[in-house]
C-alpha cells in the first residue's frame, strides 16, 4: 500500500514539473497582458490599500495566470533547488512581488546572484496568486 503512495506522490510531482517546464518554455515568445505594478494592483494590493480582503481574492482571480512583463526592484534573492526566489519592494505606488526565476543559462544565475537591494530586474512570468499583498510570478524568466 505504502508504495502505490509513493508512485502517486511521485507521478504528481513529475507532471508539476513537466508543467513548470512547458510555462518557461512558451514564456520567450508569449506575449505579456497589459498588466503593470503600479496602478490598479498596487492601490488594492500595495502597503495601505483601500480594498476589503473579498475586493482582493475576487481581484486575484481576475489576474491569475496572466503574463506580465515588469521592471522591478530588488528586495531579497535566494535560491531554492533549480530556481531563484526574489522578493521586490513594494511601495504605494508599486506592488511588491516575489518573483520564481528559472535561469536559462550560467549567465542567467551569475546575474542573479550578483544582485543587490535596490538594483532593477526585468521579468516575464505568469502570475501564480497573492501572498501577503504581493504578487506571486511563477515561473518566471530574465528579460534582456
Amino acid at each position: 500500500m505504502g508504495g502505490f503512495i509513493v508512485k502517486e506522490v511521485s507521478d504528481a510531482i513529475d507532471e508539476s514539473n513537466k508543467e513548470t517546464q512547458d510555462k518557461i518554455a512558451s514564456l520567450p515568445s508569449a506575449s505579456p497582458s497589459s498588466l503593470s505594478p503600479t496602478g490598479d494592483l498596487a492601490a488594492k494590493f500595495g502597503a495601505m490599500p483601500e480594498n476589503t480582503d473579498i475586493q482582493r481574492e475576487n481581484a486575484e482571480r481576475e489576474i491569475m495566470g496572466e503574463i506580465v512583463q515588469w521592471t522591478l526592484e530588488v528586495q531579497e534573492v535566494s535560491k531554492r533547488g533549480d530556481y531563484y526566489r526574489i522578493q521586490t519592494s513594494g511601495s504605494d505606488s508599486v506592488v511588491g512581488t516575489f518573483v520564481s526565476i528559472y535561469p536559462q543559462s550560467n549567465e542567467d544565475s551569475s546575474y542573479i546572484e550578483s544582485l543587490k537591494t535596490g538594483d532593477t530586474l526585468k521579468v516575464k512570468g505568469y502570475i501564480a496568486g497573492i501572498t501577503m499583498r504581493n504578487v506571486d510570478i511563477n515561473p518566471a524568466i530574465l528579460v534582456k
